[in-house]
């Protein structure tokens, strides 16, 4: 049986280093809110941690038509766990983190130690840190690129200084993209224009270089599909492949939602841009990759991808972050599999909205005008929340399905 744990902003935990670290608190209340979202590919017998102002009674009305969904266990501040009133054993758990680190690992201890349980937690190991940072993604093209010669795309480049970073702006026509080091899912990503490169675009670059020494830089694609590979990593044994993860993105980068379809479907939509061979080529060597480099690792990983276009042509981006770590398209794969009425699609979301109720005004107007229906425990069509939601709530998770 594994313990899972919702902790968001991952990749900036790593980054600070520190067993003590204290997330801002946009992402405290992303956590708290959404934190039941591991259930969706978490198995029946497992448990998820939710905060002791979980709404249980959103578990119970689930159980109704969905039976295989795991139990939700709160904490409260002295991280003491509570089952709702039920009793059961938690002999032989292990902790399942959405994203290690060693705030959620020293989160972990707290738990196993006032509760007095049988809890098995993953050691964070040096190599982690740089295995989050994108330089570790811009190996895996470098690597891609010398074993596939038809991968177009420029290897993105790090500079350690606004004045590197000066020299590659005046060089350059477009549009550029600077990232974050450790950063992900569109956050930490920042648009320049080379011919414009704005003083408030400098202030936040300045920022990025103070606090993690670089910036990757790299042009604009003109892309036409975001999409992923997502992995399961088993330390010093296989890496297998999970599925395809078909996404969307706003005009910042940030991730928006998956499309919910099953494999077969998604790899056509793939395809109609890029050859089969091709893929399937990309895949193997990016198992071999993992293989090698995340031998330590135990856990889900995703490989960031886009198709984009270019004098009339499409092409692949193979590699655009390796995120160590589960995803929203490790929930999408496994709520089709699992909880998606067989042949049917949808589209799976997470909005943020800063004003309290406008969210649980829009629940309530979905409920009334996409009514769920269920067939064998499967959802045919509708609206359904994936968590709770209430008056205050200001994250939204949540699957409609035509």
């Amino acid at each position: 049986m594994k313990l899972h744990f919702f902790n968001p902003g991952h990749e900036a935990a790593v980054s600070n280093g520190s067993p003590f670290y204290f997330a801002p608190a946009n992402v405290r209340l992303m956590q708290r809110e959404l934190a039941f979202l591991p259930a969706w590919y978490a198995q029946s017998n497992d448990f998820v941690l939710v905060g002791n102002d979980f709404d249980f009674s959103f578990f119970e009305n689930l159980k109704n038509n969905f039976q295989n969904l795991p139990q939700p266990i709160s904490f409260d501040q002295n991280y003491i766990l509570n089952l709702h009133n039920k009793k059961t054993s938690f002999e032989h758990l292990e902790a399942a983190l959405w994203g290690i680190s060693p705030a959620a690992i020293n989160f972990f201890e707290k738990i196993k130690t006032e509760n007095e349980i049988d809890l098995q937690i993953g050691q964070w190991k040096n190599e982690f840190t740089a295995l989050c940072s994108r330089q570790t993604a811009n190996e895996c093209l470098i690597f891609l690129k010398k074993k596939i010669p038809q991968i177009a795309v420029a290897v993105p480049q790090f500079v350690n200084s606004m004045q590197t970073l000066e020299n590659v702006i005046n060089n350059y026509k477009g549009m550029l993209i600077a990232k974050n080091p450790f950063s992900s899912s569109g956050r930490g990503v920042l648009r320049i224009d080379a011919k414009n490169f704005s003083r408030a675009s400098a202030q936040i670059i300045h920022g990025w270089l103070r606090r993690q020494g670089s910036v990757c830089i790299e042009p604009m694609y003109n892309k036409i599909l975001d999409f992923a590979m997502e992995f399961h990593c088993q330390e010093n044994e296989n890496v297998d492949f999970v599925g395809y993860s078909l996404f969307q993105t706003d005009k910042k980068c940030a991730y928006n939602g998956n499309i919910l379809d099953s494999q077969k479907n998604i790899e056509k939509i793939i395809c109609q841009y890029i050859d089969i061979e091709l893929l399937e080529k990309i895949k193997i060597e990016i198992r071999f990759f993992l293989k090698e480099k995340y031998i330590k690792y135990s856990g889900f990983i995703g490989v960031d991808m886009l198709i984009y276009i270019s004098e009339n042509q499409c092409f692949i981006y193979p590699c655009v972050e390796i995120n160590m770590r589960a995803n929203m398209g490790i929930v999408a794969i496994n709520f089709v599999e699992k909880y998606l009425f067989t042949g049917k699609k949808g589209r799976f979301t997470i909005n943020f909205c800063k004003n309290e109720g406008e969210i649980f005004a829009k629940h309530l107007q979905m409920t009334k005008q996409f009514t769920p229906r269920f067939v064998e425990g499967k959802l045919r069509e509708g609206y359904l929340p994936l968590c709770p939601i209430n008056a205050s709530s200001k994250y939204w998770a949540y699957v409609v399905v035509d």
